[in-house]
């Protein structure tokens, strides 16, 4: 699985847990199977668009925010002492 994949299904899962869903919950609202969530979350099977947006419905967020925040999740952090002066 590529980096952006694992970082958006690490996204999803801590969306879920700020909106205090679990993944048994999660899957029953999404009408998605746990077994394939788990699949889907841990990166053996990539996650259809429609399971997505059912589960994107369910935490009550946009896909295009759980995927905004996946990359910042994902980008590399600057050492502060590699930050360039302000002149």
């Amino acid at each position: 699985m590529n980096s952006d994949i694992s970082a958006i299904m690490a996204q999803i899962r801590a969306e879920a847990a700020v909106a205090n869903v679990s993944i048994v919950e999660l899957a029953k609202s999404s009408n998605t199977a746990r077994s394939s969530l788990d699949k889907y979350l841990r990166g053996q099977r990539q996650m259809p668009l429609d399971v997505l947006y059912r589960i994107c419905q369910v935490l009550n967020i946009e896909p295009i925010v759980i995927i905004e925040r996946a990359r910042e999740r994902n980008m590399p952090r600057a050492e502060p002492h590699m930050v360039p002066p302000v002149t």
